[in-house]
């Protein structure tokens, strides 16, 4: 019973102007199990659409590379359903986690992401300025001091996810240091005179 309400919900939102995304992402969801069998839609899931790009998750790197040499037989079957255009199609294992099969979890994060961006639009509302408050935003000295503590925060925080490099001392991101333990520029330039010696 939820899932019908809050499916005639979606519907009734979905036609408002602002929802042409979620429109597209629905219709290729559709066309997506039309124009695939079942063994690629089992390890397949549409993500989202960026800059007419479709984003596909699969269950693994090799669907993935499968089905990119299979990219354009797939783009034109699609074009030729959907009521709007796509250029190309990516597959990348990395969202499949995220993914699920269950509609209605999708469709109450839509309603969950409706909610929030209702919260954010009554919250700006509600933080309309009063004079006092534009004095201070006026006020050189309290902009200065507000900008610094902004910079000496992002410091701070960017700091404490950067370690040192061991050879030259620059900050470096822990990924790095695990990897090679040196920072990036520091092994290119140890590659860069072990494969192409000084001549």
């Amino acid at each position: 019973m939820f899932s019908n309400s809050l499916k005639n919900i979606l519907q009734q939102i979905s036609q408002q102007p602002g929802w042409e995304q979620y429109r597209q992402h629905c219709e290729v969801i559709e066309c997506w199990q039309k124009i695939t069998n079942q063994k690629i839609a089992q390890n397949t899931r549409p993500r989202y659409i960026s800059r007419q790009v479709l984003w596909v998750a699969t269950s693994s790197s090799v669907w993935a590379q499968e089905l990119s040499l299979q990219r354009y037989s797939l783009l034109k079957k699609l074009n030729s359903q959907l009521t709007f255009t796509l250029t190309d199609i990516r597959f990348s294992p990395t969202n499949w986690e995220k993914s699920s099969d269950d509609t209605v979890s999708h469709q109450e994060d839509v309603v969950i992401n409706l909610e929030k961006s209702t919260i954010s639009r009554n919250n700006a509302i509600s933080s309309v300025k009063t004079p006092e408050d534009e004095a201070k935003i006026n006020d050189p000295q309290l902009a200065l001091q507000k900008w610094l503590e902004k910079i000496k925060a992002r410091a701070e925080s960017q700091t404490q996810s950067y370690f040192s490099c061991p050879q030259c001392g620059t900050p470096t991101p822990s990924i790095e240091l695990e990897r090679w333990n040196v920072c990036r520029h520091c092994i290119a330039h140890k590659w860069s005179l072990e494969y192409r010696p000084p001549t």
